[in-house]
């Protein structure tokens, strides 16, 4: 008997705890789960019945009861009320909108219960008040003292409810773990206890922020904990009045300490308020609290001085996967003529987001998926095709990056022909009669309350139930058409993109006059008088007309088209003359064009207005070695390099500022060239006498040089060395225009920018030094592009292992240098060697292989050992008899070399620089050294047309000259305009007994007026053949052009620097 009871006992407490731990209190049958033929009434007898110690729990379910229904009825009253009110402005696919509410004072609090109902409420209360003094366990009793001081704060006595929590005393705001016979529903009425705390401190005549704010708090905590107790005895899946307590006292504890001013404060209560969303995920406080998240990681950037939040970007993916899933759940396809402003709000919130976490590849991805997954939430979104263009484009999905501006453009010029903003007004109206059955007329409606207005024009407005349609939120109707602002900023980007890294400039261009066309029509006011903007265009279309002009390489456009683009460029200037972009610009064109002078100028300016750029640096120290002041142009080479040195000192070490090596670009170059690096300014006038394919620049003449070394080098020195604290991220104009439209640039663009300012760097040692001194720099450069590439690969996947190498080694491919007279012979001469000079090489004349780690994955292979390459061509290099010199890296480069898979662009450079270590090994006489460093670029690339230029060079120099136009043969195969092969391979048949001249002057004839029309050594081969068939006036007009070519060319090629940057 005793044993039935207890079990009875237990059963009808269950059943009670479980209901109040539902929530259940205004339903018909409360235990459902366990006994669900049972009323409040019934149960409670059965209770007492069964537990006749515990009646004062009993009193407090059943004033319990009373207080929720009579709260129940007060909400239904404000809820009828509310819904009148605003139910002509409810919309499917934009339900109720969530407030977000910057401090404790802007929260609303729950209605109380309606003063003729509150005698009831306080009868039941002080009821209750009397059962505490009955029997009873300890825990029962405070539990039932806390329903009453929630039941005092429910009627509006605040005062009452703190007096009542004042003295429970601590026992009431913590859990009741070690306490006799507690249960789940003790939690729940501790977390009340805290929230009803703060509530009434925010609500007496004297309100304390801060002390409802520590209730708040204190609540959150209990909550917290009442969630981990649970989930270790079974779990809280019936606790809805417990997750309930809970979200809104997590809630306001987040909105109270927005304002804390210790901002980790803030970031725990809105991480605790995230890490159990999911318990309340349809709370109106969901969307609410992720605004505000979302809000506090944004006043604390990533960049940010004071606060640094390790896992910035994570926490705000967090919040933003949050927000997409309740946006996805809460809203639809928007109808005709409305947009989805709640979603497209968002998207600006990603967007945002995801700028001031710097833009960074490893969050585009992020970007895209949210903005692909938004096309099934909006319409024709020109605001999301733009975000997603910059998004595909810096996580290098530039073919889906180009279809996106392609569908934005044509959107928006669709948008502006349609007058899209009147065409949704139409639509919009014409649907919401429909749905309200209104006449055409609008004389009459369903249920009567109509009247339609004449607006006086002829057009009717509609008035129904308080439905106004002017004043249907007419806000809505324009938020997803663009502003031509935006458009032109979109085009701007956009052209860029296509022109470099789509290889479509023609478009670029299409793109960039269709942004101009735009801001001249002067339609949006943002645009009237804005130069700066203005300024971004005319250089958009400068810069789109240099590149088509390049690609092209077209002689009857060629002239027309430079000059357009120098046009454009000099009035983007006139516009904005402190864009240093646009110096920078202006500079590559003139400097194109050999106007060294004007374009030396205009890049001493581009630096001093950004002296942290490497590609203005690296721009300036060419047009000064172009005008054969190589110790100048060495001086502003280590000036950057010295600037970057104090910019990056983790990454600065002994090799860091001497390691440059380069030679020339693979191919024909000054210092294979058969023409020796004149001094002498002063340049032939070919006036009148160019051939039908020459360029004519100023009027027909080449600029006249005029070196001023002292001119030169106190402007140099008038420019900053110690750029600490400078930079594309800070500053004035300059800062905002880099931020406005440039490209992405991720750690590899910066690799190769900070390699090739060394690579020139040490093709000026050479020339003034000779190859020795070189390779020395060489040996420092590779080393550097090792440690530099190591940090770059942290973001990449590892490459997948080498293939074994192919047994097959056939190849015995050799060609001569180009320079007969070799380099040592033609260098420049200082008084000083450059080995002397600290700032030239590290270590001076001392330095030696041996100086670097010998484990090195970047080594030329030994006789005895394996070609390291990972696949072969049918023609592949043989191995070299002796290992080179060059040996370096620390051994963590063997698994993190680039490949053409994983990093074209650093694989580029790596082989660039192995054919630079070959050219300068080659000059030296070592000939070993230099194929072995070939067969080392071979490996990383063997369909580079540059690998087998340079071997073919090589050949040439061991005498094997059949080897040597097989090698320029499979270079032309692999790009057919390639200017040093078709250069290298004309020169072979010239010299070829017989003489093989139709074919060279074919080649040559072809080149010259095309891609090779700067090129002097193409140029002279031609006069060659000229005078090879009797045609002096030809050939004389040939040699004039070279020497004029000659006398303005630089120790590299353009090709070097970036013409978009």
């Amino acid at each position: 008997m005793t044993t039935n009871t207890n079990t009875k006992a237990h059963l009808y407490s269950s059943a009670l705890d479980i209901a109040r731990r539902s929530n259940n209190f205004n339903k018909q049958h409360p235990a459902q789960q366990q006994l669900p033929q049972l009323d409040w009434k019934e149960l409670l007898r059965k209770f007492t019945k069964h537990n006749s110690k515990r009646e004062v729990t009993a009193q407090a379910a059943q004033t319990e009861q009373v207080i929720y229904s009579l709260l129940a009825k007060s909400q239904s009253v404000s809820s009828t009320s509310t819904s009148n009110n605003n139910s002509q402005q409810q919309k499917q696919h934009q339900p109720k909108q969530h407030q977000y509410h910057q401090n404790l004072e802007e929260l609303p609090f729950p209605p109380s219960i309606l003063a003729s109902d509150a005698p009831v409420a306080l009868t039941s209360l002080s009821l209750l008040q009397s059962a505490t003094t009955h029997t009873g366990s300890h825990t029962d009793k405070l539990s039932a003292n806390i329903v009453r001081a929630v039941g005092l704060y429910h009627v509006g006595q605040y005062d009452d409810c703190l007096t009542a929590l004042r003295d429970l005393g601590d026992p009431a705001l913590e859990l009741p773990v070690g306490s006799d016979g507690w249960e789940p529903y003790d939690l729940t009425l501790r977390v009340l206890a805290g929230l009803v705390k703060g509530h009434s401190l925010l609500r007496t005549a004297t309100p304390s922020p801060t002390a409802a704010l520590a209730s708040y708090t204190q609540a959150g905590k209990i909550y917290n904990d009442a969630i981990d107790l649970l989930s270790r005895s079974g779990g809280s899946a019936n606790d809805v009045a417990l997750h309930k307590a809970g979200e809104e006292s997590l809630y306001r504890a987040a909105i109270g300490n927005r304002g804390n001013r210790d901002p980790i404060s803030s970031l725990t209560s809105h991480r605790l308020y995230l890490l159990h969303s999911r318990r309340f995920s349809s709370s109106p406080h969901h969307l609410a609290i992720l605004t505000s998240y979302r809000q506090l990681l944004y006043s604390i950037p990533p960049n940010s001085s004071s606060v640094v939040i390790p896992n910035w970007s994570s926490e705000l993916s967090v919040v933003n996967k949050s927000e997409e899933a309740v946006l996805r759940r809460e809203t639809t396809l928007p109808k005709a003529g409305e947009v989805n402003k709640r979603y497209l709000t968002f998207l600006d919130d990603v967007n945002r987001g995801w700028e001031l976490g710097g833009r960074r590849k490893d969050g585009a991805k992020e970007v895209v998926d949210i903005m692909y997954a938004a096309l099934t939430h909006t319409f024709q979104s020109q605001r999301l095709l733009r975000y997603l263009i910059r998004a595909l484009t810096v996580g290098g999905s530039y073919d889906e990056a180009g279809k996106a501006l392609k569908l934005y453009v044509e959107l928006f010029d669709k948008a502006r022909e349609t007058d899209a903003k009147t065409v949704a007004r139409d639509v919009r109206r014409f649907r919401k009669r429909t749905e309200l059955d209104v006449s055409t007329k609008g004389r009459g409606a369903k249920n009567g309350g109509t009247v339609a207005v004449s607006s006086g024009e002829g057009d009717e407005k509609l008035v129904v139930n308080n439905y106004d349609e002017d004043e249907d939120d007419e806000q809505d109707l324009g938020t997803d058409i663009d502003s031509d602002v935006d458009f032109v900023a979109t085009c701007v980007f956009g052209s860029k993109l296509l022109c470099k890294y789509l290889g479509d400039p023609k478009t670029g261009l299409e793109v960039a006059m269709r942004a101009l066309h735009v801001l001249r029509e002067k339609k949006d006011d943002k645009l009237l008088g804005n130069l700066v903007e203005e300024a971004r265009v005319e250089r958009a279309v400068g810069v789109a007309l240099g590149a088509l002009t390049e690609k092209e390489a077209d002689v009857e456009t060629r002239s027309t088209r430079h000059d357009l683009a120098l046009k454009h460029l000099e009035t983007a200037l006139s516009l904005d003359p402190n864009s240093w972009e646009t110096l920078y610009q202006l500079s590559y064109q003139l400097f194109e064009l050999r106007q060294i002078s004007p374009a030396l100028d205009h890049a001493r300016e581009a630096v001093k207005l950004n002296p942290t750029s490497r590609d203005c640096w690296h721009l300036l120290g060419l047009l000064v070695a172009a005008q054969k002041d190589l110790g100048a142009a060495l001086q502003v080479l280590e000036t950057a390099l010295d600037d970057e040195d104090d910019d990056d000192d983790d990454r600065s070490n002994s090799n860091s500022r001497s390691d440059v090596g380069t030679t020339s670009d693979s191919g024909v170059s000054p210092e294979d060239s058969s023409f020796p690096a004149s001094s002498n300014s002063t340049h032939v006038n070919g006036n009148g006498s160019h051939p039908p394919s020459l360029p004519k620049v100023n009027g027909g003449t080449l600029p006249t040089l005029s070196v001023d070394a002292d001119q030169l080098d106190s402007r140099l020195s008038a420019l900053p060395t110690n750029t600490t604290g400078t930079g594309p991220g800070t500053g004035t104009g300059m800062v905002q225009e880099q931020q406005h439209d440039a490209l992405p640039k991720d750690e590899t663009d910066k690799l190769v920018a900070q390699v090739q300012i060394r690579m020139t760097k040490n093709v000026v040692i050479e020339v003034m030094e000779g190859p020795e001194a070189a390779l020395l720099d060489q040996q420092a450069l590779l080393a550097y592009f090792s440690h530099a590439y190591a940090q770059v690969a942290r973001t990449q996947p590892p490459p997948p292992p080498l293939a074994p190498p192919s047994a097959d080694v056939t190849s015995k491919m050799d060609i001569s240098n180009l320079s007969p007279s070799g380099l040592g012979q033609t260098s420049v001469k200082r008084t000083t060697s450059i080995l002397s000079r600290k700032r030239s090489v590290k270590g001076g004349a001392n330095a030696t292989s041996t100086d670097l780690p010998n484990n090195s994955s970047l080594r030329v292979a030994s006789a005895s050992g394996t070609n390291p390459a990972a696949s072969r061509t049918a023609t592949s290099l043989a191995a070299p008899q002796n290992e080179s010199s060059i040996s370096l890296d620390d051994g963590s480069f063997n698994s993190v070399g680039p490949t053409v898979d994983t990093n074209s662009k650093a694989t580029k450079l790596l082989v660039d620089l192995w054919l630079m270590t070959a050219a300068s090994f080659r000059r030296a006489g070592r000939m070993d050294d230099a194929k072995g460093a070939i067969q080392e670029a071979e490996a990383l690339n063997a369909d580079d047309p540059d690998v087998w230029v340079q071997y073919a060079q090589y050949n040439i120099a061991a005498g094997s000259i059949e080897v040597a136009r097989t090698a320029l043969i499979k270079a032309l195969a692999l790009d057919v305009v390639h200017v040093p092969a078709t250069v290298l391979l004309a020169r072979l048949y010239l010299s070829s007994t017989p003489s093989k001249l139709p074919f060279a002057e074919g080649l040559l004839d072809s080149i010259t007026k095309r891609q090779a029309w700067d090129v002097p050594e193409a140029w002279f081969e031609l006069s060659r053949c000229y005078k090879g068939t009797d045609r002096p006036a030809r050939e004389k007009e040939c040699l004039i052009w070279a020497l004029q070519l000659e006398e303005t060319r630089s120790v590299r090629t353009l090709q070097c620097l970036p013409r978009i940057i």
